[in-house]
């Protein structure tokens, strides 16, 4: 063993590739390391904005899926280059909030489809990729509804510089009623409504940190019908839309 890495501390420091590897891996971590960094400095603009919405509309969004779980569990948001948070309301609430954000310097990247209505749309600001998802009324309170891409696979196409992933299912999971309070910029689903959340979406064992396998799909009713994932240039997205629904 000592004389394993004796010759690959030779490699890495006497040698032209070993040194070009070495500043390869230099620059990556930095790379990473000042990207989270960033994250974590726009993710205090990213509430505050989400809020300014929230005001703006009249909608009632709050922090919802991971973003909800990770305030709750850990007490602080440890992922910050992704967020996600919901609101109750129709399609043309949803699409309305295509240019509230869009002037907010939120770029749209996609949107999730069922039927001929839009119930999640998906930007990038900075660096940081948000997810605004609409639920809607169900038998128990309210629900989440969105194409089946977890367990089905989808047609994929073009519409100009967009992908449209179609597919001939959707899933739809209840919530419960949401009832929400204060938080500390945005409201907050009550601790009693954010376990239900958690339960009906990651399973009992919600408290338990993973990396994959963390859906518990106990609450998932899947349904027949076409739907569609969108994926590209805002324009793209925006023409699609206006076309098709």
């Amino acid at each position: 063993m000592l004389t394993e890495n004796k010759v690959l501390r030779r490699f890495f420091y006497a040698t032209r590739l070993g040194g070009i590897i070495r500043e390869f891996f230099r620059y990556l971590i930095f790379t990473v390391t000042k990207r989270e960094e960033k994250n974590a400095e726009s993710t205090g603009d990213v509430f505050a904005i989400v809020n300014d919405v929230r005001l703006v509309s009249g909608y009632n969004i709050f922090p919802m899926f991971g973003t909800l779980l990770s305030l709750v569990r850990d007490g602080e948001i440890i992922r910050a280059d992704d967020f996600d948070f919901a609101f109750v309301g129709g399609h043309e609430d949803i699409v309305g909030l295509l240019d509230v954000f869009g002037c907010r310097g939120f770029e749209l990247i996609g949107v999730s489809v069922v039927g001929r209505e839009v119930y999640e749309i998906s930007f990038v600001y900075r660096t940081i990729r948000v997810d605004i998802f609409r639920l809607v009324d169900s038998v128990d309170g309210v629900g989440h509804v969105c194409p089946n891409f977890r367990t089905s696979l989808p047609v994929i196409m073009e519409y100009g510089g967009a992908y449209v992933h179609k597919y001939d299912n959707y899933f739809k999971v209840d919530y419960g009623g949401i009832e929400t309070c204060a938080g500390v910029i945005l409201p907050m689903p009550t601790r009693e409504c954010a376990v239900m959340i958690f339960e009906r979406h990651y399973g009992v064992d919600w408290k338990v940190p993973k990396n994959r396998d963390f859906i518990d799909y106990e609450f998932y009713e899947f349904v027949e019908g076409e739907c569609f994932i969108l994926h590209g240039r805002s324009e793209d997205i925006v023409g699609w839309i206006n076309e098709k629904l």
